[in-house]
């Protein structure tokens, strides 16, 4: 058997639910297999065209197939990384794993309990939502991170918890008053 004919296709559409890499046309003497690899799957499609005239250069292949218990994912997380080759992501910067799901906040696994001072979610690398009402940050700013503080308008600290009374520090008990009696004579 000769190859007459090897040709990458590209701009194939495909189902849904199903991403295809690349398809490979083959044409060997009168017989062409298209070769469909298809992300999402473990299965490598052989599909046998017989009756593909010799002057065609592109067919349409619809494939259809029964998908069960597969957990269908976006492959490398979406936007955290990319499809670099067959089961290859490479990762943007602050995201790993295989998928590129992973990430940290401030030193802390995404998922772990305590991330984001326990009152909030990692959502990104060093970025934490904290929940509504959580008293994160003393009441008197909004987290940034763990432990990482915004606070509003007169107030500082690690965790805002500090302000001035009348320009003294509020725990300051260096300062004190001194109350006279006087009386009048």
């Amino acid at each position: 058997m000769e190859r007459s004919k090897i040709a990458l296709v590209h701009n194939l559409i495909a189902c849904p639910k199903i991403l295809v890499c690349a398809v490979l046309i083959i044409t060997v003497t009168h017989v062409t297999h298209i070769i469909v690899m298809a992300l999402y799957s473990t299965r490598l499609w052989y599909v046998l065209v017989t009756a593909l005239a010799v002057h065609l250069t592109t067919a349409l292949v619809k494939l259809i197939t029964t998908v069960h218990n597969v957990k269908l994912g976006i492959v490398c997380s979406g936007r955290n990384g990319t499809c670099s080759s067959p089961n290859k992501c490479v990762c943007k910067s602050g995201f790993y794993g295989t998928q590129c799901e992973a990430y940290k906040c401030y030193g802390s696994v995404f998922n772990v309990t305590g991330v984001c001072s326990q009152n909030g979610t990692c959502v990104g690398p060093d970025t934490c939502n904290c929940n509504n009402g959580s008293t994160v940050c003393s009441g008197a700013g909004y987290c940034v991170g763990v432990n990482n503080c915004v606070c509003k308008s007169g107030y500082y600290g690690s965790q805002c918890e500090g302000y001035k009374c009348y320009g003294v520090l509020f725990n300051n008990t260096n300062v004190g008053f001194m109350v006279l009696s006087a009386r009048l004579i």
